[in-house]
């Protein structure tokens, strides 16, 4: 081997892990954009709710959120999105419970304590989907939210 094409190859590596990073930094930027983007095409309509749910949104949001758990501001508008899918409406908020979706709620807010508009939004989703409802099994809910880590969160907030 040469001494260039070692050169070389040690710059490739030491480039690698910034474009990474910085790729990465877009991925989640694209990402937040979408949860922007859903939570407001679905806020306050029913059918929109509706398909978005059905059409694997709060999958996504799921994903996106735990793809990059540090990335403050994808965490918030992910919960942003999950409240505009939920708000009065009764399905998809229990679709949301049983996805699983509370504890990345839980998670990002674990995660970034002093972010006050993430933590705003998540306390959003929590209430939506936690509030008493006639049509919904409040106590099974609260239960999945308990059992998700609410307490711990709450507590170290």
């Amino acid at each position: 081997m040469n001494a260039g094409q070692d050169l070389a190859d040690a710059a490739d590596t030491s480039v690698e892990p910034a474009f990474r990073a910085e790729e990465e930094k877009s991925i989640a930027e694209v990402l937040r954009k979408a949860c922007v983007t859903v939570g407001a095409i679905v806020d306050g309509e029913t059918s929109l709710q509706t398909q978005a749910v059905d059409d694997g949104a709060i999958e996504a949001i799921m994903a996106a959120m735990e793809w990059f758990p540090l990335h403050g501001p994808l965490q918030q508008w992910a919960c942003y999105a999950l409240f505009n899918l939920s708000f009065d409406h009764i399905p998809n908020k229990i679709y949301i419970v049983k996805q699983g979706s509370l504890s990345p709620v839980l998670n990002a807010m674990n995660a970034h304590p002093q972010a006050l508009e993430l933590n705003r939004h998540a306390v959003g989703v929590l209430f939506n989907v936690l509030r008493n409802d006639k049509a919904v099994d409040t106590f099974t809910m609260r239960q999945v939210a308990l059992n998700a880590g609410l307490v711990e969160v709450l507590t170290w907030l």
